[in-house]
């Protein structure tokens, strides 16, 4: 394998850039030399003439090989651009795509996996999405030894199914939470400009991406009492590092739908004269009041919830500033109440409900919690904590998240970034004297 061909394929996907061309993987894909998209090619990367000639010349079991080890984008690339990888590649099409999209993913293929068992699985019973949040642990617990196996019994159809969802849904929904992560109060320290997004920083964007959606799924069953104790069994399975990366995107959702709720309070009030043709009470279809703030709150809630991807994704991009009765169309069906509750100090995030959660169904990580287990900094790698999280907890064991945290922090995601960011530009010392607004004394004291 030539030195250009090991550089491309460790390349990252480019994040932040929103005019990447996105792969075509779907059963109708042009041939080499046939008619494309505009765009497609000049936005891949390339693979000059001189080294197309080298690469076909290669035995087929290392041309394989090449094609099981490239991500999407290298993938896209190289059957774009040589009808030797092309023809190999159709030879057997599931193998390399599950492949690929399991190169790209990483360990957030489990979450990717459980999500598309819930987005295709026929009717999502109470007894269905329990079975899919069951293995979804399971496979957490063997995260390092896990990958998606194309002899699974996953379709064709329905790995194609997960990658267009990636492509165009996730990836555009974790480029969101970036730019909105680096234009917050720590902006000059995240610096995207000069040093871009790693590959795995984007991948603990798209892990957070992936669980909100399947976090909405789970809750989506009509028993309150049930959905309650799936959202417990998601947020309580993850590593506290990983409970902040959904609670940050999850607040930066809830956060979007209370800004839409200011726009659009005065076309749903119910003196709107657009209601006059219903009688009261009740309260008209399609009328709503933001005033009160607990009412508010579970508004935000259910909306964001029932929502999912698709509604964010349609409110976010688009939607344009001169749209307004569109978008009161939108949230006028859209806009549902849900107590669950996700967010404020009764939350599952919050202080009360962790409290209860250690009085009830104490775990090994209180008891790390409670010794102060050693839990340094490992490097930057998304199976073990970040920089920032070892920073405020000392280098020692803490499974704290949320309330005890602080929303300052997670304003710009600060347990997605690398510890070379960090360091580069200041993160550590930002970090602490935020830290130290927050806490004078250490908040597991209050515990034990």
């Amino acid at each position: 394998m030539t030195q250009k061909l090991k550089a491309l394929l460790r390349e990252p996907v480019p994040a932040a850039k929103a005019t990447l061309a996105e792969p075509d993987f779907s059963n109708n894909y042009a041939k080499p030399g046939e008619s494309e998209s505009p765009g497609t090619t000049a936005e891949s990367p390339g693979v000059d003439q001189e080294c197309d000639a080298r690469l076909e010349s290669l035995p087929a079991e290392i041309r394989g090989q090449i094609l099981a080890d490239a991500d999407l984008q290298v993938l896209h690339a190289l059957i774009r651009a040589s009808p030797v990888f092309y023809r190999q590649y159709l030879l057997d099409r599931k193998f390399f795509l599950t492949a690929s999209l399991d190169v790209t993913l990483g360990i957030v293929a489990i979450d990717a996996h459980a999500v598309q068992r819930l987005e295709h699985g026929g009717s999502n019973t109470a007894h269905h999405v329990t079975k899919v949040l069951e293995n979804w642990r399971m496979n957490l617990r063997h995260r390092s030894s896990w990958c998606l196996k194309p002899a699974d019994a996953l379709t064709e159809d329905e790995v194609t199914s997960m990658i267009s969802f990636y492509l165009r849904t996730i990836s555009p929904m974790a480029r969101h939470l970036v730019c909105w992560a680096s234009d917050g109060p720590a902006k000059q320290i995240i610096n995207l400009k000069t040093h871009p997004l790693s590959t795995t920083e984007l991948q603990r964007f798209i892990r957070a991406v992936y669980r909100f959606q399947l976090l909405c799924y789970v809750t989506s069953v009509l028993s309150s009492n049930i959905a309650t104790d799936n959202a417990k069994s998601l947020i309580y399975n993850l590593e506290p590092w990983e409970a902040e990366e959904l609670y940050s995107f999850y607040q930066s959702s809830e956060g979007v739908y209370d800004k839409i709720f200011d726009r659009i309070s005065g076309d749903v009030h119910p003196e709107n004269p657009r209601f006059d043709d219903q009688s009261r009470p009740p309260t008209p279809d399609g009328a709503f009041e933001f005033d009160n703030s607990w009412t508010r709150r579970n508004f935000a809630e259910g909306t964001t919830l029932r929502g999912g991807l698709s509604l964010l994704s349609t409110v976010l991009s688009d939607i344009g500033a001169n749209d307004q009765e569109r978008l009161v169309n939108i949230m006028q069906r859209s806009i549902v109440s849900s107590y669950i509750p996700i967010s404020g100090h009764e939350g599952l995030f919050g202080q009360s409900k962790q409290q209860q959660r250690r009085q009830e169904e104490p775990t090994i990580g209180d008891s790390l919690t409670e010794e102060r287990a050693p839990c340094p900094f490992c490097g930057d790698n998304q199976s073990v904590p970040p920089l920032a999280w070892t920073l405020i907890w000392g280098g020692t064991y803490s499974n704290l998240y949320g309330w005890y945290t602080g929303d300052e922090l997670r304003q710009w995601a600060y347990v997605f970034w690398d510890g070379v960011r960090l360091r580069k530009y200041g993160g550590d010392e930002f970090l602490a004297k935020q830290w130290e607004q927050c806490w004078w004394e250490d908040p597991r004291e209050t515990l034990f």
